[in-house]
């Protein structure tokens, strides 16, 4: 809690879910939770992944500037895009991808330890084996661009 610079209750308060929400509820209301909620993310101490980090940074993302950009705007500027110029280093392509939206939704794989369903493995099938399968705007809907929020949307393009 304290890399966190949450306020600490009292020692031996409640349980530990109730300890966190009393440190939650002690925060300040002119963007107290924001700041914890970004110290959260930027802490090399505490790691938040998957579905959780990114419901935690739109939170974060979208309390700030956010520049609106409508599904259509949105559609044009993936069918404008030539997915064969963004793959000249597919590691690094995928190191983005995975930054923005969560590749790894097969949960099935934890226990085979692979997949072929995840929309990993369905990129690496469709975009990176067979370019010509998808083009940048299916990869968008595959990815979920066209519904993301506003300020993902800016940050991934």
């Amino acid at each position: 809690m304290t890399e966190l610079r949450l306020p600490i209750p009292a020692a031996g308060t409640g349980s530990k879910s109730q300890r966190l929400e009393a440190c939650l509820k002690a925060l300040p209301d002119d963007g107290g939770f924001l700041q914890a909620a970004q110290r959260l993310l930027d802490s090399p101490q505490v790691s938040v992944r998957g579905k959780e980090r990114f419901a935690l940074e739109d939170a974060v993302w979208d309390a700030g500037t956010v520049i609106e950009i409508p599904g259509r705007v949105r559609r044009e500027l993936a069918a404008a895009i030539n997915l064969d110029e963004l793959l000249y280093r597919e590691d690094r392509f995928e190191r983005a991808l995975e930054r923005f939206w969560h590749l790894d939704d097969d949960s099935m794989a934890l226990w085979t330890g692979s997949s072929t369903t995840s929309l990993r493995a369905r990129i690496h099938q469709h975009v990176f084996r067979n370019r010509e399968d998808w083009s940048a705007e299916e990869l968008f809907e595959q990815l979920g661009v066209f519904e993301a929020g506003s300020a993902r949307f800016t940050r991934f393009l």
